[in-house]
């Protein structure tokens, strides 16, 4: 039942509703009732406000994204990231016209740097080219923030980012936060899908 809270409410109620009435009178369907029940009345809270600086040395602030998705996307220098990063990529460039926003907050930024210098092709970790992969994150089509700087810790303690493996934080449209942690970005995928499909229209 734990599982749930890593899928949008949308998906939970469909998978629900195609369980058969036997198991939905069950002892389980009935607790997945209760947690979607549970799910639906629980209000999303507002998102903290922050500012950060970027890499480039410009800032972003939470009134910077009003009206729009906003995933918080924390990564490092782990394996978790070098899987997951080409996917955060592919969902960017799938609703970035639909209006999507990302902002990158990354870890190990100058050992990245340093082993991208000495990396050498064919390197695999995870199954992943560990070369490629470091210059897909040093190629992200967002702003990212170095947050081992003092200045920008506060927006990893404010949306629970604070697990060493990538991390995420997904933001509505009127600025209330919808998911945190790692889950958040299948959320973000099923909402965003829900919302403008797998193939969405250009607007």
């Amino acid at each position: 039942m734990n599982r749930m809270n890593e899928h949008s409410l949308n998906y939970i109620e469909s998978w629900y509703n195609r369980l058969t009435s036997g198991v939905k009178k069950s002892y389980f369907g009935k607790m997945a009732a209760e947690q979607i029940e549970k799910k639906k009345n629980t209000p999303f809270e507002q998102a903290p406000d922050f500012t950060v600086t970027m890499l480039d040395g410009s800032t972003a602030s939470l009134k910077d994204f009003a009206g729009s998705y906003l995933l918080l996307y924390k990564w490092g220098f782990c394996p978790g990231t070098f899987l997951i990063d080409k996917d955060v990529l592919r969902l960017f460039s799938t609703y970035k016209d639909n209006g999507l926003k990302i902002i990158g907050v990354g870890l190990h930024i100058d050992a990245l740097k340093e082993t991208l210098k000495t990396a050498k092709p064919g390197t695999l970790v995870q199954g992943v080219d560990l070369k490629q992969a470091i210059e897909g994150i040093f190629s992200h089509p967002w702003k990212d923030a170095d947050l081992e700087k003092e200045y920008n810790l506060q927006i990893e303690k404010d949306y629970g980012m604070e697990d060493v493996r990538p991390n995420f934080a997904f933001i509505s449209p009127d600025g209330k936060v919808i998911s945190k942690g790692h889950s958040s970005f299948r959320i973000a995928q099923e909402i965003l899908e829900e919302e403008f499909g797998k193939n969405p229209i250009v607007k």
